[in-house]
C-alpha cells in the first residue's frame, strides 16, 4: 500500500510492521491510542536497562547505542533537555518526514517516555525547513498530545548541516543554524551547556514501539544483534520516482 504524504505527494509511505502499521490510519491521536494505547511511565534505569536489552540504537546514521546516550544524561545532572531531531538533513533520506507526516504521535510518545523518566517537561522538535509539509503536521499533532509533556517545534533553515546535531542546537539556542567544534557528546555538555539527550524521529518512534510491545515481541523481527524493524528510503527510477519509504523486515 503507498500512502502519499506531504505537500504535492512528495514522500510516498509504505504501509508496513511495526512502526509503519498506523500508516493505514487517520494521523490523529484517537487512531493512534486505538492501535498502541497510552505509554506507561519508567524510571530512567528501567528505560536504560530496557534499551539496553533490546539493542535500540540511534536510526540517524551513526548507530550508538541508545542506552549510553540515556544513562550519560541521566547522569549528567538534574536540568537535562531532550531534543528530537527530525531535521534529517541527508537529501536521499525521508523517514523520519514520513514517521511525522503519517504516525506523529508515535514520535511524541517516545520522547515523552524519556521525558518523563529524566524529569523534563518541555521536549524540543526540530524540523526540516526544506519539507514545508512537517511543520503543521507536528504542529497539529503537538496540538493533539494527550501525554502530559509539552512540546515546542521549530524549523530548520534547510540544506544538508542544519540536521548536524550541533547545528540543531545551536539553532534551538536562537544561534545560526550552523555547526560549531564541541568536544564533549551532546548528553554531557548540550543545549546551553545542559546535558541534551538529542536522537532523531525513527529512534523516539521505536522506543515507544519497544514499551508497547516488550523486549520479547519487540525482537520477534530481525536478528539477535539487531532486533527490531527499521525504516529505509528508496528512491530514483527504476524503484520511485520519489522518496519512499519502507520497513523491509517479513516474517
Amino acid at each position: 500500500m503507498s500512502v502519499p504524504a506531504g505537500v504535492g505527494g512528495d514522500i510516498a509511505v509504505l504501509s508496513g510492521l511495526r512502526l509503519l502499521s498506523g500508516v493505514i490510519d487517520a494521523p490523529g491521536s484517537g487512531p493512534h491510542r486505538a492501535r498502541w494505547g497510552q505509554p506507561a511511565p519508567m524510571a530512567a534505569e528501567d528505560l536504560v536497562q530496557l534499551t539496553r536489552a533490546a539493542a535500540v540504537r540511534g536510526r540517524g546514521g551513526a548507530g550508538f547505542p541508545f542506552s549510553r546516550k540515556l544513562s550519560a544524561a541521566r547522569e549528567a545532572g538534574k536540568r537535562r533537555v531532550v531534543v528530537v531531531n527530525a531535521a534529517e538533513g541527508e537529501p536521499g533520506s525521508a523517514k523520519d518526514s514520513a514517521l511525522l507526516l503519517t504516525v506523529p504521535h508515535l514520535v511524541l510518545d517516545g520522547a515523552a517516555i524519556v521525558a518523563r523518566a529524566l524529569h523534563v517537561a518541555t521536549v524540543h522538535v526540530v524540523v526540516p525547513g526544506e519539507r514545508p509539509a512537517v511543520l503543521p503536521a507536528v504542529e497539529q499533532a503537538i496540538a493533539e498530545s494527550d501525554t502530559g509533556i509539552e512540546f515546542t517545534v521549530q524549523e530548520t533553515s534547510g540544506g544538508f548541516v542544519g540536521g548536524q546535531a550541533r547545528a540543531v542546537l545551536e539553532l534551538l539556542a536562537g544561534r545560526e543554524n550552523l555547526p560549531v567544534t564541541a568536544w564533549a557528546p551532546e548528553a554531557v555538555d548540550g543545549l546551553r551547556g545542559r546535558p541534551t539527550l538529542l536522537s532523531n524521529a525513527e529512534t523516539y518512534a521505536q522506543l515507544a514501539v519497544l514499551c508497547a510491545l516488550g523486549p520479547v515481541e519487540y525482537g520477534r523481527f530481525g536478528t539477535a544483534d539487531e532486533p527490531g524493524t527499521t525504516l529505509v528510503t528508496v528512491g530514483g527510477e527504476p524503484v520511485a520516482s520519489r522518496p519512499t519509504v519502507a520497513a523491509p523486515f517479513r516474517p
